[in-house]
């Protein structure tokens, strides 16, 4: 019971001693069953594991791949057992495999005598006493009741939660509402820029005047309080002005991506009951006329802005009150049913938004703000609030714009000094060749490496706030080599972690998170049970108040008030891509809605290339036959192309567990591959260009007539690929062109059209004998001449490894390093006219020797 509840899981492995051995015993744990019927299992358990006691460790260790965290040995009472001792029979017999605590009891009359040994490596005494202290409280409470259901037993002390139910942030802020967020700092520096988009800026007082007046335009078509507006605009000034347009109007702004399947956006449309559209010259001829657009760009909204008054607006203006719990904006995200879902985020807790950002991020007045995520991803709020808080400058990224070199040329030439970005899009950037000084990840797990990367450069700040809530609940400062977390809670943010019972959780053990107070948004648009499931009544809060259940399967990494959280997956199907929030049924609905396919399920699997990509599943109607391209097609009219599915694979039958659930892990590895056959390149830029495909992809080979995407690239992905092709051969071509021209036939034409020359090969010349040391090794060689016995230059390490060391696996590791780089077994003897290179043979370098201690 004690390994159910502290593992969170219904599987559990506990080692039992038998002679010689040690029997591993696998007993299924649920915790809606007493005490008493755990019990008699246990019983069972145990007779048919000592029928089988006489199985040696070594057939044990070969029949599963154990690990035993616990082993329990019970002897016969032995009131001279000498309570100093640090082996017990547990830890004499042979495991199958490494035990991290063993358990000694010996029953007294009175007493159970009670001894601990633990691998120092995976323990501390501490953390040896708190899990014996957590046994011996079920240990009172099923000898007390062994009736009562093993997930209720109460095992925590109460000093262990103190602090975190819930954990809380800083003290929540007065509500206001946004569009006085926005523009109340357009009265104290008017005259500073607040939007910059290349050569275009407006300045506050112009975006403040202008807003005032498209507000009244809006309010006499009918826009006010509870009232949806869409916005099919893509990133740029006219976006970022219409929000504010929108905000002081009363309404509610509804970004719906010009991108989008048609489809798509007719379903957004519909289901928000949006009254109105505002759109652009550049995208109205795309959209569906479901509601009426007025153009922005347009002559006629042009002469109506211009006829209207500049000042600013007020209740009397609108068509009703404007409250806090009004809804600010309705923004989609993926819907497990096939259709995006919308959530409804009111005012009230945009101001604890823009206090939290500005504790925490600290920008100034002179900051210079990077606007990069889409107007569809709530982010872009993140990104104006950082900005319109302090009158700073808002620098607004060309939509065209993915990431890689495009990026970072616009973060350098517009001296961008704060940013948000998706990891995924960050790791396309080099550091070295922008100067920010803050930097905030969000969106998806930010990898280790990332932080490495950036964090000794600036400040590096990761953010972490599901769409359910108003943007960002947690903010973590990141520093190198220290563990990646989602950090603490923001102002007026409470949460806490609570187990499948609904228990709260004391640091170390994993729970699922629950986010209170008045961030929490109003629920799903027009889905009342929907909202029910995942907006459920907050116990901590005050009455009638609800927390929002977010599947992510966190845990505390201190006690305190200021509780530090660390993400460590999912409760359930729900994938990130580059930072969109995807629920894996929504496509497998579009999947089985086309008429060849019966059944169908997605995963994110890892590419070739280490990216993580959507691979879909699918078992034909009997009789039917499965086109892929022709699904692939059926996808994207309904999806948007970051939800459609990098490979489809045809499925003769679905594997099943013995329960007859599907077997995911039975599933076949997909396989990203073009449908055409194999042609080789033949000019040297058609080599080019399929080398890198082929190693940014991370497969053996591309022909000319593959498709970049149809081989699982994607627009990040695209952006590292131009940056390699622009490097090797002098072009500057963005990343639009792979997009215009995906396959290495098409492309190479463009690049030889922007100015790029077949070259000849670089190919190795004669090495010289002898050959002469360079200037940096010659001074290595005469720093080591005044002392021979310095460890000047040598990088002393000691890596701690956890778990049992493949020494052959290592071993070949380091022969492959080190016979591909030969600057590892380059020495420099001396000779009569000074030192020279010699590179040794790689047999000539010593085998690793692995000694115990």
């Amino acid at each position: 019971v004690l390994v159910a509840r502290l593992t969170v899981s219904e599987d559990t492995v506990v080692g039992m001693p038998a002679g010689a051995t040690v029997l591993p015993l696998r007993i299924p744990v649920f915790g809606a069953e007493s005490f008493g019927t755990v019990l008699a299992r246990v019983h069972d358990v145990v007779a048919g594991a000592l029928s089988h006691a006489d199985v040696s460790a070594e057939t044990l260790e070969r029949a599963a791949d154990l690990m035993l965290p616990v082993v329990l040995s019970v002897d016969d009472p032995d009131p001279a057992i000498d309570t100093t001792a640090t082996a017990t029979d547990a830890a004499t017999a042979r495991p199958p495999a490494p035990v991290d605590v063993a358990l000694h009891v010996a029953p007294g009359d009175t007493e159970l005598r009670v001894r601990c040994t633990y691998a120092d490596e995976v323990f501390d005494a501490d953390a040896i006493r708190e899990l014996v202290d957590r046994w011996a409280r079920i240990l009172a409470a099923v000898t007390t009741d062994p009736e009562v259901p093993v997930g209720d037993i109460d095992f925590v002390a109460p000093a262990d939660l103190a602090g975190l139910v819930p954990a809380r942030g800083r003290p929540t802020m007065s509500p206001q509402l946004w569009h006085e967020l926005l523009s109340s700092v357009a009265a104290i520096v008017p005259d500073t820029v607040a939007l910059s988009c290349l050569d275009r800026t407006v300045t506050y007082r112009e975006l403040d005047e202008w807003s005032n007046r498209a507000a009244r335009v809006l309010v006499d078509a009918g826009l006010g309080p509870e009232k949806f507006v869409a916005l099919g605009i893509a990133r740029s000034i006219e976006s970022v002005a219409a929000i504010w347009a929108v905000a002081k109007s009363g309404a509610a702004f509804v970004p719906v991506d010009p991108s989008y399947p048609r489809d798509r956006v007719e379903h957004m449309l519909t289901d928000s009951g949006a009254v109105l559209g505002l759109t652009t010259a550049r995208h109205h001829g795309t959209l569906p006329d479901t509601v009426p657009w007025l153009v922005l760009d347009g002559p006629d909204f042009k002469e109506r802005v211009d006829a209207a008054s500049p000042l600013p607006l007020t209740d009397l203006d609108r068509r009703a009150d404007l409250h806090v719990d009004h809804p600010a904006y309705l923004i989609y995200t993926s819907g497990s049913t096939g259709r995006p879902k919308g959530v409804v985020v009111p005012h009230r807790g945009l101001s604890n938004l823009a206090a939290s950002l500005h504790n925490r991020l600290a920008p100034l007045p002179t900051a210079r703000v990077s606007h990069f995520s889409s107007p569809s991803f709530d982010a872009s709020i993140f990104e104006y609030m950082t900005a319109f808080g302090v009158g700073a400058t808002l620098v607004i990224v060309p939509d065209t714009v993915y990431g890689g070199d495009e990026l970072a040329r616009i973060w350098r030439e517009q001296g961008v000094t704060h940013a948000f970005a998706t990891p995924a899009a960050l790791a396309s950037v080099d550091p070295a060749q922008v100067d920010l000084e803050v930097v905030i990840v969000a969106g998806e797990a930010c990898p280790p490496e990332l932080a490495a990367r950036w964090a000794p450069r600036c400040r590096m700040y990761n953010g972490y706030g599901p769409t359910e809530t108003t943007v960002v609940v947690n903010i973590a400062a990141l520093r190198a080599g220290n563990p990646i977390t989602l950090g603490t809670p923001v102002c007026g943010v409470n949460e806490v972690l609570l187990d499948q019972r609904l228990h709260p959780l004391p640091p170390v053990l994993a729970g699922e998170l629950y986010i209170g107070g008045p961030d929490v948004t109003r629920g799903y648009h027009n889905q009342p049970g929907l909202t029910a499931t995942r907006f459920v009544a907050d116990p901590y809060g005050p009455p009638g108040s609800r927390m929002y259940r977010t599947g992510d399967v966190v845990r505390w990494r201190s006690n305190g008030e200021r509780a530090n959280a660390e993400y460590l997956g999912r409760s359930d199907f729900q994938v990130k891509i580059r930072g969109f929030r995807i629920e894996l049924g929504e496509i497998d609905a579009v999947l089985t809605d086309h008429e060849d396919v019966a059944f169908a399920v997605t995963l994110g699997r890892t590419a070739p290339s280490g990216d993580t990509l959507l691979a879909s599943y699918v078992l034909p109607e009997t009789g039917h036959t499965v086109d892929v391209a022709a699904l692939l097609a059926h996808v994207g009219r309904r999806l948007p192309g970051y939800m459609v599915p990098a490979a489809v694979t045809v499925l003769d039958r679905i594997p099943l567990t013995p329960v007859g659930k599907l077997d995911r892990r039975a599933l076949p590895d997909p396989v990203f591959t073009s449908a055409t056959e194999f042609t080789a390149p033949t000019t040297d830029i058609e080599r080019t260009v399929a080398e890198v495909f082929t190693d940014q992809l991370g497969l053996d080979r591309v022909g000319i007539d593959d498709s970049f995407f149809d081989l699982g690239g994607n627009s990040l992905i695209a952006t590292r690929v131009l940056a390699r092709i622009n490097a090797a051969l002098g072009t500057d071509l963005g990343v639009r062109a792979l997009f215009e021209s995906p396959t290495v036939r098409a492309l190479s034409a463009a690049l030889h059209a922007a100015g790029a020359v077949d070259r000849p090969p670089l190919v190795a010349g004669p090495r010289p004998d002898p050959v002469p040391v360079s200037a940096a090794q010659q001074r290595l060689w005469f720093v080591n001449q005044l002392d021979t016995a310095s460890a000047a230059y040598n990088i002393p390490m000691a890596i701690r490894l956890t778990g049992r060391l493949d020494v052959e696996a290592l071993s070949a590791a380091v022969r492959d390093v080190v016979t591909r780089h030969e600057a590892l077994r380059t020495v420099f003897p001396a000779t009569a006219d000074g030192p020279v290179q010699r590179v040794l043979s790689p047999d000539t370098v010593p085998a690793l020797d692995p000694v115990p201690v």
